[in-house]
């Protein structure tokens, strides 16, 4: 009898232990640990091609800028097959209008970008991006618009393309530094109730066009519209005597430099690797450096590899990590290029499973605007 409990509690033990020897390489994530083997954070890395992950990017509702936990962010149908859900990228309400923040399920906020992260169906992006707007009328192929630079906001972006917005996503003004012009569309096909970026054409009329000056625009007034905003330039007047009202045009939003369907894309603050070297703006004195918790990403030269990492402390063992130190282990990982998320009480992971280890490091509980979720495929 003695012999059959010890077989007993000797199987048992060998299966937890087995769990815990196997469980970060199944889901490929694994610890960062310090100089005095005190765990930093964690890192999960992924090959595009192999197709094992799912990504998908949840936020509070098109419109809603409320934050709110990673734990009432992941829908509860998702949770079966997730892996685990973290923060997304950098998102402010008072700079509304210049960052990226768009999912399958839609587009929260969308425009142009100088550091993003983007996910395609078999490839990961790091860098600038643009959304790029071509609108021309039905049967013609010839676009209708002029590139020229944009400005919003308080951030003089280079704005290559023109910028389409959605009152309904962006409930706050609009302030423009420079004149630009003004076009109001509504939707054509009323199934199509929203627009979205995997270059899908939307079929839309047009209302009115106007030159708008320097001024804040209440977008609220525009609720149930489209607005597509142009930088007014000299060379622009034979574009706009093709916007005639009342007429249809089919419009497609891109997200250049991006290639094939867009899963998500987020952006983030400042770029940490770029080319295989630490970005040029990021501080190297320690005396400029703040520390903080950091959610980073990265990825290869090809884009086929990405690495995540969730970190809370540095190498030797101080709460918070520097920008260059985040760089750094991002580097030595094998990343190419690599970006800063949102970070600080920002910086949080949601584990299904409530893995204990993971537990005592994030409690799913902070609140964010947006989040990103790994799942594994559906069984076929």
């Amino acid at each position: 009898m003695a012999a059959f409990y010890l077989t007993w509690h000797l199987l048992i033990f060998i299966f937890f232990f087995g769990i815990l020897l196997i469980r970060p390489n199944a889901q490929q994530w694994d610890w960062i640990e310090s100089r005095h083997g005190q765990r930093q954070g964690i890192v999960f890395v992924m090959d595009m091609k192999s197709r094992s992950v799912e990504w998908k990017l949840w936020g509070n509702g098109v419109g809603q800028n409320a934050l709110d936990s990673l734990n009432r962010l992941v829908p509860p149908s998702e949770i079966p097959n997730l892996i685990f859900a973290f923060n997304g990228g950098y998102w402010n309400p008072d700079l509304h209008a210049v960052g990226i923040c768009a999912g399958e399920n839609g587009i929260h906020d969308a425009i142009s970008h100088p550091s993003c992260f983007a996910i395609t169906r078999d490839r990961a992006w790091v860098g600038g991006m643009r959304s790029r707007v071509s609108l021309h009328p039905v049967k013609d192929t010839s676009p209708a618009l002029v590139e020229g630079k944009l400005y919003l906001n308080k951030y003089p972006l280079p704005q290559v393309s023109p910028c389409i917005i959605e009152p309904n996503a962006y409930p706050h003004s609009l302030s423009l530094f420079k004149t630009a012009r003004l076009v109001e569309f509504s939707m054509a096909d009323q199934k199509a109730d929203r627009l979205v970026f995997n270059s899908r054409t939307v079929l839309v009329v047009q209302r009115e066009h106007r030159m708008v000056p320097y001024e804040n625009i209440d977008l609220k007034s525009y609720r149930g519209r489209i607005l597509l905003i142009i930088p007014d330039r000299d060379d622009s007047e034979s574009a706009w005597g093709k916007l005639d009202t009342g007429s249809k045009y089919t419009l497609d939003l891109r997200l250049d430099p991006l290639k094939g369907r867009v899963i998500l894309a987020t952006s983030g603050s400042p770029m940490l690797l770029e080319d295989g070297m630490i970005h040029g703006e990021i501080p190297s004195s320690m005396a400029e450096a703040r520390r903080s918790r950091r959610t980073a990403v990265g990825c290869s030269a090809d884009g086929t590899r990405v690495w995540v990492m969730i970190l809370v402390r540095s190498r030797d063992g101080l709460e918070g990590l520097t920008l260059r130190e985040t760089a750094e282990l991002m580097r030595e990982q094998g990343a190419w290029d690599a970006l800063n998320l949102d970070g600080g009480s920002s910086t949080d992971l949601y584990d299904p499973e409530r893995n204990p280890l993971l537990s005592a490091f994030f409690s799913g509980d902070s609140g964010i605007h947006h989040c990103i979720t790994l799942n594994r495929p559906p069984p076929e």
